[in-house]
């Protein structure tokens, strides 16, 4: 293949598969997917390779043969990089279910120390009666506190929706509260952080739909407020 064709073929072979990864399946396959059984799923392309790998080529396009080439090879690991910190679509909405379940999920654990449950046993029963993502994000940790003995090794790398609930279980440790007096404040923490993020989200709908209001106002506005005004005085002159 000559590197006049392959100039010509690859921006389309890019432009497809950036297609391909942006179009959503149809309806009735989201669908089947959602009633039909289970069945083992192929691993889903690493973007960040797939990134690196599309770099050279976007790179020689740009930059010309040999230039872009050693520039793009240069690049390649710099993107990997940047696109894998990125997070996901699929990520964003499973730590917003999971960060929706947190404080119910708390309340169970808050019920079960008050029952004079040790915290690892509390944890597994909140998570037996959680659904997912967040159930086994709980029976993960609840795991990791029952096996270790020293609760600040056991969490110090939580991080995502289960943050508040390792910071309650540190600062417990730490100060000697009550578990359950922390993760009932804790509680009550996420929901008024949910509660102002759900106010800004409805104030922001206002904003983002003012263009588009705009927009489909528009025509509406040439046809009444100026085509008759122009009409007018084009009228006028004519005569």
């Amino acid at each position: 293949m000559t590197p006049s064709v392959l100039m010509a073929v690859t921006p389309a072979v890019l432009m497809a598969v950036s297609v391909w990864f942006a179009v959503p399946p149809a309806a009735h396959r989201r669908a089947h997917s959602l009633w039909a059984p289970a069945r083992p799923t192929r691993a889903s392309p690493d973007p960040g390779w797939l990134a690196a790998a599309c770099t050279p080529v976007a790179v020689v396009l740009f930059l010309g043969w040999p230039v872009g080439l050693v520039v793009g090879l240069i690049a390649a690991p710099v993107v990997r990089s940047a696109v894998g910190r990125l997070e996901t679509g699929a990520a964003r909405r499973r730590n917003l279910v999971a960060r929706r379940q947190l404080p119910g999920a708390l309340d169970l654990v808050t019920a079960a120390l008050d029952a004079g449950r040790p915290p690892g046993t509390a944890l597994a029963l909140a998570a037996e009666v959680t659904a997912d993502p967040l159930g086994s994000d709980l029976s993960s940790v609840a795991h990791r506190v029952s096996v270790a003995g020293d609760l600040n090794a056991a969490l110090s790398d939580v991080d995502g929706p289960l943050l508040p609930l390792a910071r309650a279980l540190r600062r417990a440790d730490q100060s000697g509260v009550p578990v359950a007096d922390v993760i009932t404040s804790a509680a009550l923490d996420v929901r008024r952080e949910d509660q102002a993020a759900r106010r800004q989200q409805a104030r922001q709908v206002g904003v983002r739909t003012a263009a588009p209001l705009g927009i489909c106002f528009m025509p509406a506005f040439l046809l009444i407020g100026i085509v008759p005004t122009i009409i007018a005085v084009a009228s006028n002159l004519r005569l």
